[in-house]
């Protein structure tokens, strides 16, 4: 998989997947045993444990949504970091809806890895 086909597939994950909570790209673009450590603490492996994590967030903020800040290409990988935002709509940590937008700046998220795996051409994501 070439850096072009790895930076569309970066796309496909927040731009049609994670802004419009489309689970339905999973099979596309993810490895059907994903592990996934979300930037809520919550590590999900698989695409039913994943998909209740995307369903979390959705609950939490219908708005959320992604901006790719930067990307960096080396070999099979590519590395993207991140800016959200969101409105507080939901209950999340046991604290109740505020209606407080969020906004996450992309330093914050510098931690925030998504990796593609040359082999499968899947993603691989982690904020470890």
């Amino acid at each position: 998989m070439n850096s072009a086909d790895q930076l569309r597939l970066i796309d496909r994950f927040y731009n049609d997947m994670w802004n419009r909570f489309d689970k339905s790209v999973f099979g596309e673009i993810l490895d059907p045993k994903i592990h996934f450590r979300g930037s809520l603490g919550q590590t999900k492996v698989g695409f039913d444990e994943f998909g209740e994590y995307v369903d979390y967030i959705k609950a939490f903020a219908s708005d959320f949504h992604n901006e790719i800040l930067s990307t960096i290409t080396e070999g099979n990988l590519t590395f993207a970091r991140l800016s959200y935002t969101g409105t507080h709509q939901g209950e999340v940590f046991g604290l109740k809806p505020t209606g407080k937008d969020s906004s996450t700046p992309g330093p914050r998220c510098s931690r925030l890895l998504t990796a593609l795996s040359a082999t499968s051409g899947y993603l691989e994501t982690s904020t470890d």
